[in-house]
This record gives C-alpha cells, sequence and structure tokens, in this order.
C-alpha cells in the first residue's frame, strides 16, 4: 500500500499532475478525477493514489484486466494514458 513517507523519485512533473514515478510505482494515467493511477512493474494490482488535497483516499484499483476494461468501458480515455500505460496496457 502506498504511503505518504515513499520517497519522490521526479522524472518529470508536469505542473497539475503528480510525478511519473513514485518510488517504484509508474505513472499509468493522467486522471482528471481526485486519484492518479500507478503500477508497480512485475506486481499484480495498480493503485489509485490520491491527488493531495482531494479528501480521497489510496487503495488497490485492480489487477491489468480490470484496468484494460475500465478504459475500453472509457472510465480513462486512451489518450489520458501514459507512454507507460499504453504500453503495458496494450491500448
Amino acid at each position: 500500500m502506498f504511503a505518504p513517507e515513499f520517497e519522490l523519485q521526479q522524472m518529470h512533473i508536469n505542473a497539475e499532475s503528480m510525478p511519473l514515478c513514485m518510488g517504484k510505482l509508474r505513472k499509468v494515467a493522467h486522471a482528471k478525477s481526485n486519484w492518479e493511477y500507478y503500477y508497480s512493474p512485475g506486481g499484480k494490482y495498480f493503485l489509485s493514489v490520491a491527488k493531495p488535497s482531494s479528501g480521497a483516499q489510496t487503495s488497490i484499483f485492480g489487477n491489468i484486466t480490470y484496468m484494460r476494461r475500465y478504459v475500453m468501458w472509457g472510465g480513462i480515455r486512451p489518450s489520458d494514458l501514459t507512454k507507460y500505460g499504453r504500453r503495458l496496457l496494450r491500448v
């Protein structure tokens, strides 16, 4: 589970989004909701990481199959996926 004490590895920061990497977690999508979606390479689940000051809580989001369905359903637009997210989900 994500904890605030993870050291941020800031490869790139967009002024309105969270970093592409946090510890071992890699960003999968730039969401317009209260969460950003991350995946740990070699892991089994995605995390929905709460944006600062959103009032939301970080939680496990689902596995790769679930995330592909979520994108196909329209929960996240393919254009909002990061380069890593497109490769991972093959979208």
